[in-house]
């Protein structure tokens, strides 16, 4: 929109040179709501005020774009998105006309930054002592330094980084009626900013603020909007599920600035820690690892707290893939979730007077989703759906006409019979290994106790790839000991059995192990 209303005051057709100035030019107030829904009577009948002009020389202007690009990695093809500012040629009367478009969607914009902060100021003033607001964000992620480092690591590629996700928490201590803010950054050597990410990231921020009071009951979340961040289906997941963990827990909001105006105390804290980190590098301390930069900040910074996410930390939260999507997601502003409703409420812009489950009296109502199904909740589903699809007879049907079970059966009972020659205590191990080999230990489904927690189980049955247990065993000549031992072993044995029996040459050389 700037770029636009810059070209044309260039060429002298508008007196504005942004869209600051355009918005104050047409509204009697900026900052009222009437003003921007172009619904006051003092000035929805203000247009923009153009010169004269030839419209037949094109002039020149700018905008933003995003472009797909192809490129081949290894033979495969992938494309990425990349914005970038182009230049343009048009006639005035296209640009103008362009211009008129853009307006009432910018309008728009303008109420959405106005009422956002509108609103986050007044809830700021009247928090109770069981309420708290969490404003973050992710900083950029700081890369590693060493006071003195060679070429290649200087202008290497894929140095290590360390994201930094900001917050403040606003909340009112009950004892002295004051209010209270507590600064934390959580940082992890795990890159993700995905909702996974930052569910394993709020974690932290919400058991700290125990430790201040365990009477909040209610928490305000506000971030800013991206799509890949914190507006998408998976965060409104994450929101119904913040009970299972705090049961104490009753009413989330999740809040929203407007896009490109998301600003705030958390960018603030995320440019300190990293300017101290580069401090301490210049003065010869090196910050390489995640360690390093952990002990360098808990040093030099008393007032922010800091705590480490593992990746681990990060894989445990796991997010179901089919999570409900609300449509009209990019419009939302507000999510709303309270314990006692079966609903989740959406607005386009931020009310705290409102209810979750009912119709914003201020015209910000945008819709209801059901809430997601709890984790738990999840996997007794599909523990069900296993029962109705999987019953007790198909599966011991399957097992018992299985035609590996009948392979491996009978090559054992043909091991066993090949063996009676062998010494006596050789056969008999053979035996029982053939014996416990043909017997089928089947557990019926109704005895086995599932959980999803539990590791998989298996029919303890043979397979047909399964050596004869008497190949296990091999022979090793006698040594001269050995010799007189077996020896008085089987003359021991005529005088108590008073028979002896038969046995080749080999057997006198050789012993079965």
């Amino acid at each position: 929109m700037d770029l636009l209303i810059k070209s044309l005051n260039k060429n002298k057709i508008i007196k504005e040179t942004n869209g600051s100035g355009l918005i104050e030019n047409l509204c009697c107030d900026t900052r009222k709501e009437e003003c921007l829904n172009r619904t006051c009577n003092l000035c929805f009948n203000k247009v923009v005020e153009y010169e004269e002009f030839r419209n037949d020389v094109p002039i020149k202007y700018f905008e933003w774009a995003a472009k797909t690009e192809k490129y081949s990695v290894n033979g495969i093809e992938k494309a990425s998105k990349k914005t970038s500012k182009r230049e343009l040629q048009g006639l005035p009367l296209h640009l103008i006309t362009k211009l008129e478009k853009s307006l009432p969607r910018y309008f728009k914009h303008c109420l959405n930054i106005v009422q956002q902060y509108k609103s986050i100021n007044e809830l700021k003033k009247s928090l109770t002592p069981r309420e708290v607001l969490i404003h973050m964000d992710f900083s950029e992620n700081y890369i590693t330094k060493f006071h003195e480092e060679v070429q290649a690591r200087h202008f290497g590629g894929s140095p290590e980084l360390i994201t930094l996700h900001s917050s403040v928490s606003y909340f009112l201590d009950a004892d002295t009626g004051t209010y209270k803010i507590n600064s934390m950054c959580t940082i992890s050597d795990y890159n993700k900013h995905d909702a996974q990410a930052i569910w394993a990231h709020i974690i932290p921020i919400i058991e700290r603020l125990k430790d201040f009071t365990t009477d909040i009951d209610t928490i305000h979340f506000l971030t800013d909007s991206p799509s890949s961040q914190y507006r998408n289906r998976k965060i409104f997941f994450i929101i119904s599920q913040l009970q299972q963990q705090f049961p104490n827990l009753n009413n989330v909001t999740w809040n929203y600035l407007e896009s490109g105006h998301g600003k705030g105390a958390p960018d603030g804290i995320g440019a300190v820690i990293k300017r101290t980190a580069d401090a301490c590098v210049r003065f010869g301390q090196d910050v390489g690892t995640l360690e390093d930069f952990w002990n360098v900040i808990k040093a030099k910074m008393k007032n922010i707290e800091i705590h480490i996410i593992t990746k681990k930390d990060i894989e445990d939260r796991k997010i179901p893939q089919n999570v409900n999507i609300f449509k009209g997601t990019m419009s939302v502003h507000q999510v709303l979730w309270s314990s006692n409703n079966l609903r989740m409420t959406f607005r386009k812009l931020s009310c705290f007077f409102c209810q979750n489950g009912i119709e914003c009296s201020h015209g910000y109502h945008l819709g209801y989703m059901d809430v997601p199904q709890t984790i738990i909740e999840l996997e007794e589903e599909l523990l069900n759906d296993f029962l109705e699809t999987n019953t007790t007879p198909e599966i011991i049907n399957e097992i018992t006409n299985s035609p590996e079970i009948l392979n491996s059966t009978s090559q054992a009972t043909h091991a066993s019979l090949n063996c009676e020659n062998q010494e006596g205590q050789s056969q008999n191990v053979i035996e029982a290994n053939a014996k416990s080999t043909t017997t089928k230990v089947v557990k019926i489904l109704s005895d086995v106790r599932l959980h999803w927690s539990n590791t998989p189980f298996y029919i303890n049955t043979p397979s047909s790839s399964r050596t004869p247990p008497f190949k296990n065993f091999y022979a090793l000549p006698l040594t001269k000991k050995q010799k007189i031992k077996t020896k008085t072993s089987i003359e021991m044995r005529i005088e108590t059995d008073g028979t002896k029996n038969k046995e080749n040459e080999d057997d006198d050389d050789f012993k079965i192990f």
